[in-house]
Parts: structure tokens; C-alpha cells; sequence
């Protein structure tokens, strides 16, 4: 038993020190950093007694292998690191026997790698790992089975028997392994690994880095089966980007062929899945078409029909909701008829329409990118039901020349600039764009106060009003929830706020009206333009080797391809916009804070 006694004046960091006697506590911010002990307690005798360890340097390669399977693991990798030192081969064949009998599963997994790294390791003592009850032995094991099992079929056979394994960690290292065997029968198992676990990405990216050499099973096992779109795409991007025209046909044919006498919202989705992959790779049907006489050239004469079943499913009052959502995602996306589609979604943003469909042909409009976007989003404007026009505003003002005629339509009087909500106007005020920022600040000059110190002191007489938490709450659901999560209520795109119970009234106020004062690196705000032309706005909430995942004020996650961003810059500022006082009164504050700290 370790005991750490550890003696601080101060645990908290002072960067999070309220402004209020920060300076008066200065001289102590680091007192009794000199003090503190660690204990070791052990029992005086029996088990965990304290002994005296053993020169290890001193022992012969027997008595080395014997040690990997004790209790201490300083001493397991100590005489591990000796026997590998020594280069001494005559410990081989006590280190099979300790693989194939050892008392300890990491002795035995020790035990193995030693083997391997003396170059003492055979396929027959991997064999009988890769039957070892411990799973860490057997994935190690088939880690260990990659350069040996092209020369011994009984030992692929093993391995690949591990498909069916009942630890997942095991199926992970088989997926990243069966990428180095040529054998069908290595194929099949890969297929049936990525089918068992389609849903566990990591799996699913390790089945990807092995599937070049076994593209055709993988794409036998996934082609027109529901559930497996995790699959599908980067099963594509790869046939692609090797030319496999047959392989590429293949996993589009049961999209574009009708099921029965109709096609089917998930051919829809399957569908766009595909324009959407084709358009990372600047690709495009117009491309793949171009060859003709093929297999894939014969199954691309089936997009005719999707499309045109898309358009009458689209329209069609009786069909339910999300059948009608699927179909339009793919109008304008048919460049011949774009022109015609763009009126169609126009049609669907009328009241009469769901307000999944108005919004799904709101993100239709957008994703085409042509010119004319804006002037039909913004059209029928006094006729749009609330959640139309949020979906409408947060699509143009990522773009520079449909911001500005959103900001235009603004100054002309069509909308009113209180219609265009806090966040946004944050985002234009902050744009990438020289010429949308200052279009903005000439628009909302009257949003934007310099001085938050001096709306701070505005505000300070709430503090010494007792609020109302009841009333609070609402005005939580009013004013923050868009952004923020607290009693399951709202968003979690910036802190959870049962975090800030404990803060004073005079710091919550202080984040409240400037939340930029102190920021959380991984609460701050980020502006990416994409080479598309695109601007996004929001937290970097993830990163991976290609790419990485940005969480948008409106909640959605966008994941990012690095080849794709033109720029990515900090903002230096919170997410949370300021200007917030301007939906709250000074008794909405005090019982906002009564609300956010707790107290009934």
C-alpha cells in the first residue's frame, strides 16, 4: 500500500481564481510545495511482506525464465530485458515450456515475446498460444503469426479460427493481421469479422487497413445488406482509388436496381452515400460513365430511375416523412436537371410541407452550392415556420457571397436583423471574410459592445438581489440552452453547467457577459474555410491521422477531411458569443444565478 500525504496551501490553479482577493492570495499560491512524504506499508510477514529482491544480473537463462512467471512485474521485465541482452538461445527451451504450461498469463505472454525476440520462435509453440485461455496471450499470438503463417497452413488455420473469438481485442489484432496472408480463407474471416462488427470503429478501421488484398469477399459480404454503411464507403474509396471498375459495380448494383416495381428510401440514402464518397474523391458519375461497355457503365443506367423515383417520392403528401427525406437529399444532385430540381425544393418550404422535409430541401439547396441559393431560400421568408428559417441562416452564412446577400437582404429591410439570433450574428461579426465582417459590424454595430467590462458593472446590482431559481431555469431554457446542458436540459456543445454550482455569483456573472475573459483550450472557438468554399465555425472536438470533427453551434458534428481545409485558424475567443445582456433583464440575471448555482 502506497500513501501519498500530500501537503498544498492551495490545490486549485490560480488561473481559475475568482478576480476577487486573486492578488491577496498570491504569496501563498505555491506554499508547502517542500512538504508532503510517500509511505510504503507492507505486512510484517505472509503475503505482500516486503523481501529482498535478487540480483538478477547474477542468474543463469533458467532461472531468468523462471522469473518472468512471478508476481513482481519490475522483475518479470528486468529478466526479460537480460535474456534479450545476452542473446543466449540455450533459454529457448525453457521458454517454451513456460509458453505452453506457465502458471501466470502475463509469464506465458513474456515468455512468448522473449521467444520472439531471440528469434527462437516456431509455429508449433504459436499454435498452442493462440489456444492460451488468456486473450492477451492469444492476441499477441496472432500478432506474433504474421511473418510465420504464409510457410504453415495449420498455424494460418489457428489464427484465422480467431474470427469467432469472444474478445473483441483479439478479433482487432486478426483484423489488422489477415491483411498480411494472401489465403481466400483469410478473405472470409476478414468478411466475417467486419460484419460481426460493423458498429466498433476501431474494428471496422483495422478490417480497412487489411482489405486491399481481400476486397472481393469483403465486398460479397457487404453489398446490399442493410446496416453495414460504416463498410461501404471506405470499401468504395478503396476500389476506387485501385481502378476495380467490376468491384465498384458490384457494390452499387443493388442501389440502382429497383426492389420490386419501386426503389426504396434506403436506396435513397445508399445512394447519396455514394455521390457524397465520389465528390471526396473529386469524382463524379459524369467520370465514371465515361467508359462505356462495362459492367459499372451498364449498372450507372440505373440512376435514371433512382433519380426520377426520388422526385416523385419527394413530392408525394402520402408517403411518411423520412421516406420523403431520403428522396429529397438527392434532388440537385442530377447536374442535367439541377436547375428544375432547385424549383422542386423551393416548392417543399412552403408550411404545408413536414418540417423534416422543409429543412432536408434547405440542406438540399445548400449542398449544390449554385449561385442562386440564397434568393430561394430567402424568397418565401415570411411564409418560413421558425425551424426553417434557423436551418436557412445557419446554411448561408457559411458562404462569403451568400452572407453577403444575406446581409444585403438585412440592410434592404426584407429581414429584420432581430430575426437572426445572438450565435449568428456572432459568427458574422467574426467571419473569415473581410468584406462580410465589415458588412456586419456596419449592421449590427448596435449587437456588439466593446466594453463588456462596462455592461459587467451594468449588471452588478442583480447580484445583490436573491433570484428566483424556478424563474431561472426559464430563462436557462430561453437564453442558454441552445449551447449549454444542465438538469437534461439543452445542448452539451459548450461545458455542462453543473460544473459551476460552486462558483461565486460575481464569476458566473463575469462568464455570462464575457465569456472570453477565460476560455478552456478545448472550449475554444475555431474558424475553418474549406477549399469549397465553405466557412465553418464551432469547437475541434476530435482529430484523427486524416481529418478532424468539428462541433457547430447549431450541435451537429462535421467531420472534416484534412484535404479539405483551406485554413484553419483559433478564434481566441469562447464559442459563446457576447451580447447576451441583450435578452436579459436585470432581475432575469439574479434568477438566472440563483438557478446555475444550485439553490432552490
Amino acid at each position: 500500500l502506497w500513501i501519498a500525504d500530500m501537503y498544498r496551501y492551495m490545490i486549485e490553479h490560480p488561473d481559475w481564481l475568482p478576480p476577487e482577493g486573486k492578488r491577496e492570495l498570491e504569496p501563498f499560491y505555491r506554499a508547502g510545495e517542500e512538504r508532503g512524504r510517500i509511505y510504503r506499508v507492507t505486512p510484517k510477514r505472509g503475503a505482500g511482506a516486503a523481501s529482498i529482491l535478487p540480483r538478477l544480473d547474477r542468474l543463469g537463462p533458467d532461472a531468468l525464465v523462471a522469473t518472468l512467471d512471478g508476481p513482481n512485474g519490475w522483475q518479470r521485465d528486468k529478466a526479460q530485458q537480460l535474456l534479450l541482452w545476452r542473446g543466449d538461445k540455450t533459454a529457448v527451451p525453457a521458454l517454451e515450456r513456460l509458453v505452453r504450461s506457465g502458471t501466470t498469463d502475463l509469464g506465458r505472454l513474456q515468455a512468448l515475446c522473449t521467444l520472439d525476440g531471440l528469434g527462437g520462435l516456431g509455429a508449433a509453440v504459436v499454435i498452442d498460444a493462440l489456444r492460451d485461455p488468456s486473450p492477451a496471450v492469444r492476441r499477441h499470438a496472432v500478432r506474433l503469426a504474421e511473418p510465420l503463417a504464409a510457410s504453415s497452413p495449420a498455424l494460418l488455420e489457428a489464427a484465422i479460427g480467431l474470427a469467432d473469438d469472444p474478445d473483441a481485442k483479439v478479433r482487432l489484432q486478426l483484423a489488422c493481421s489477415l491483411g498480411e496472408w494472401k489465403s481466400p480463407r483469410a478473405g472470409d474471416a476478414l468478411a466475417r469479422i467486419a460484419v460481426a462488427d460493423v458498429r466498433d470503429r476501431t474494428v471496422v478501421a483495422a478490417v480497412i487497413s487489411s482489405a486491399p488484398r481481400h476486397l472481393e469477399p469483403l465486398l460479397d459480404a457487404v453489398a446490399g445488406r442493410t446496416g453495414l454503411e460504416s463498410l461501404e464507403e471506405p470499401l468504395l474509396t478503396l476500389c476506387l482509388a485501385v481502378d476495380r471498375r467490376d468491384l465498384v459495380a458490384r457494390l452499387l448494383a443493388p442501389t440502382l436496381a429497383p426492389a420490386g416495381r419501386d426503389f426504396t428510401p434506403a436506396q435513397f440514402v445508399a445512394f447519396n452515400r455514394f455521390l457524397d464518397t465520389l465528390s471526396r474523391r473529386n469524382a463524379s458519375l459524369e467520370k465514371l460513365g465515361e467508359i462505356s461497355g462495362d459492367p459499372l457503365s451498364h449498372v450507372l443506367a440505373g440512376t435514371r430511375g433512382l433519380y426520377a423515383a426520388a422526385r416523385r417520392h419527394a413530392i408525394d403528401g402520402t408517403r411518411p416523412t423520412a421516406d420523403r427525406v431520403a428522396a429529397v437529399s438527392l434532388l440537385g444532385r442530377d447536374k442535367p436537371v439541377r436547375t428544375e430540381d432547385l424549383q422542386r425544393l423551393a416548392a417543399l418550404l412552403g408550411p404545408n410541407h413536414p418540417g423534416e422535409v422543409q429543412r432536408a430541401a434547405v440542406h438540399a439547396a445548400a449542398a449544390t452550392g449554385d449561385a442562386g441559393v440564397p434568393a430561394l431560400l430567402l424568397g418565401g421568408w415570411t411564409g418560413h415556420l421558425p425551424e426553417t428559417r434557423s436551418a436557412i441562416l445557419d446554411e448561408l452564412v457559411g458562404r462569403e457571397p451568400w452572407a453577403l446577400a444575406l446581409l444585403d437582404r438585412i440592410g434592404h429591410g426584407g429581414i429584420d436583423a432581430r430575426e437572426i439570433g445572438v450565435s449568428r450574428v456572432d459568427r458574422l461579426l467574426k467571419h473569415a471574410s473581410g468584406p462580410v465582417k465589415s458588412r456586419a459590424k456596419s449592421l449590427f454595430a448596435a449587437s456588439s459592445n466593446p466594453d463588456r467590462q462596462r455592461v459587467i458593472d451594468g449588471y452588478r446590482p442583480s447580484l445583490a438581489t436573491t433570484g428566483d431559481a424556478q424563474k431561472g431555469r426559464a430563462v436557462f431554457a430561453r437564453v442558454c440552452a441552445a449551447c449549454h446542458q444542465l438538469d437534461g436540459v439543452g445542448r452539451e456543445i459548450g461545458p455542462n453547467l453543473i460544473s459551476v454550482r460552486a462558483h461565486p455569483p460575481e464569476k458566473l456573472l463575469t462568464s455570462i457577459l464575457d465569456p472570453s475573459r477565460e476560455v478552456e483550450p478545448r472550449y475554444m472557438a475555431y474558424a475553418c474555410s474549406l477549399v469549397g468554399g465553405e466557412e465553418l465555425y464551432g469547437l475541434v472536438s476530435g482529430e484523427t491521422g486524416n481529418g478532424i470533427e468539428m462541433k457547430l453551434a447549431d450541435g451537429t458534428i462535421r467531420t472534416v477531411l484534412r484535404a479539405d481545409i483551406k485554413s484553419l485558424q483559433s478564434a481566441k475567443l469562447s464559442l459563446m458569443p457576447d451580447g447576451l445582456e441583450a435578452g436579459l433583464t436585470q432581475p432575469d440575471m439574479a434568477d438566472l444565478i440563483q438557478y446555475l448555482r444550485g439553490n432552490p
